[in-house]
């Protein structure tokens, strides 16, 4: 029989429906102790300054104080195990800036939550705790500001109900796929839902350079450029992937001849 004690959990949430799925959902673990409530930024800081709390799953929007806003207010060296809760991906690497041990991203089911709630109890069992403290202490110290899709040269992503913290450098080449958009990077492909516009427009130039209507390449992957027989023009990158360089954009690549 585990001698661990009983987990004591904050929900801040302030939606009643998303709380009350977290507390039914947290009901059913025997390792929790207690739960406790908050509707707002403002109550949930109320609570994790005057109770002992282990773990808190806080919504990244709430009116007033946010999560993010709410996790600077108790800093680093107060601050319990965090999982952050969101409708928006574009949260997600304010949400591993500040080390949170996992991130839901609203709707989740059943299995997603389970996952995040073991790598809680991972965490309180003692593993990288250090680490994770001096994060928290360089993070929490700075400005507070909301963070875009790509901070600090990551991107989020998501593959298979995980989320990855994607270095930009390692983006190959992104294709517009719908409302989606795959980025090809690590011989993989992630969607990430935004238009190519949008995406081209969080992605550094240079490297990043549109080449197709539908194609943004990362430069320093361009192996060489190819004319065809056609007139038309192709990029063979380092890998071997061709993709086509249509005539609008060839003209703005002279550095690349």
């Amino acid at each position: 029989m585990s001698t661990s004690p009983a987990v004591r959990v904050l929900v801040a949430d302030d939606e009643p429906l998303a709380r009350r799925r977290l507390v039914a959902l947290l009901r059913r673990r025997p390792e929790v102790g207690s739960i406790t409530e908050a509707a707002d930024g403002e109550a949930a800081l109320e609570v994790l300054r005057r109770r002992d709390i282990d773990l808190v799953f806080l919504d990244v929007q709430m009116p007033g104080r946010d999560g993010v806003a709410v996790a600077r207010a108790i800093g680093p060296d107060q601050l319990p195990a965090v999982i952050f809760v969101t409708a928006f991906d574009r949260h997600a690497v304010t949400a591993f800036e500040l080390a949170a041990v996992d991130y839901l991203l609203k709707p989740f089911d059943d299995d997603r939550f389970d996952a995040a709630f073991a790598r809680a109890r991972r965490r309180l069992a003692g593993d990288q705790l250090a680490v994770v403290g001096d994060r928290l202490a360089a993070l929490l110290g700075g400005p507070s500001r909301a963070l875009p899709t790509t901070t600090a040269g990551h991107i989020a992503v998501e593959k298979g109900g995980r989320l990855t913290i994607l270095p930009v450098a390692e983006v190959d080449w992104v294709r517009a796929a719908g409302n989606y958009v795959e980025l090809h990077a690590r011989g993989e492909i992630y969607l990430v839902r935004n238009t190519l516009t949008g995406a081209a427009e969080r992605l550094p130039s240079p490297p990043f350079l549109r080449t197709h209507r539908g194609i943004v390449v990362n430069a320093d992957r361009i192996a060489t450029i190819e004319a065809l027989v056609t007139g038309e023009h192709r990029l063979v990158l380092r890998d071997g992937t061709q993709l086509p360089l249509s005539r609008r954009y060839r003209r703005k690549l002279p550095r690349l001849e």
